[in-house]
């Protein structure tokens, strides 16, 4: 686990679901990732029009004092940002939201419980996916290598839009564990479905397959 948290491959999967959740997909491949003392900083590295096209799931590196979370905006309303100013949150229209910690064992039990206990869940999936997390090879490799997956020797994964891996036709960091090469493939180089023999009879290749075929139609009218 704390490999693959190393190699991005996690953070990338965590954002996949943050943006299925919100509609939001990486501005790049692999996301921006700038490297920022206090999160705050993050604001200098966008311009107010970054963000007045949308929004898109990123991450810091290097945040003080320790990992937790964030949320940059957006706003231009002329009172709104008057507040903010008075507020301490700078002249805008960009502004940050940061919360410096990650408390995952403490509030694992509380998201579980007001989803059976209150039928409010903390995040779910809009409808059809917004992202996805690619396998992107660690090192050379060569045909006949078997896969690893997260936190391997073999591959880690990128979050990039649901849509982007669809075209190349990405195989997904979730489901590469296992996979058998069936060519060489660089350091570096995205894995892509044609380049694998899946395991066979694994019940989430047949998932994968089930969701693809959902939600083709309101893909290809998204696209």
């Amino acid at each position: 686990m704390v490999a693959s948290f190393a190699d991005r491959s996690k953070l990338a999967l965590e954002a996949t679901i943050m943006g299925s959740g919100t509609g939001f997909v990486p501005a790049v491949r692999g996301m921006y990732g700038h490297a920022c003392a206090p999160a705050k900083d993050l604001l200098t590295k966008f311009e107010p029009e970054d963000l007045a096209r949308g929004g898109f799931v990123d991450f810091v590196l290097g945040a003080e004092p320790h990992t937790g979370a964030f949320v940059m905006a957006h706003d231009d309303h002329p009172i709104k940002r008057k507040y903010m100013s008075y507020f301490k949150f700078g002249d805008g229209p960009l502004y940050m939201f940061y919360t410096p910690y990650h408390l995952a064992h403490m509030q694992l039990p509380h998201t579980v419980a007001r989803a059976v206990l209150f039928r409010d869940p903390t995040l779910t999936p809009l409808g059809a996916p917004a992202c996805d997390t690619v396998s992107v090879a660690k090192r050379d490799l060569k045909a006949g290598e078997r896969l690893d997956g997260m936190g391997g020797f073999t591959c880690y994964g990128l979050a990039d839009s649901y849509l982007n891996c669809r075209r190349n036709d990405d195989l997904p960091i979730a489901l590469s564990f296992d996979c058998i090469l069936k060519c060489d493939v660089a350091k570096n180089q995205p894995i892509s479905y044609r380049d694998v023999e899946l395991p066979v009879g694994r019940f989430c290749d047949e998932l994968r397959a089930e969701q693809t075929t959902h939600f083709a139609a309101s893909l290809r009218t998204a696209a």
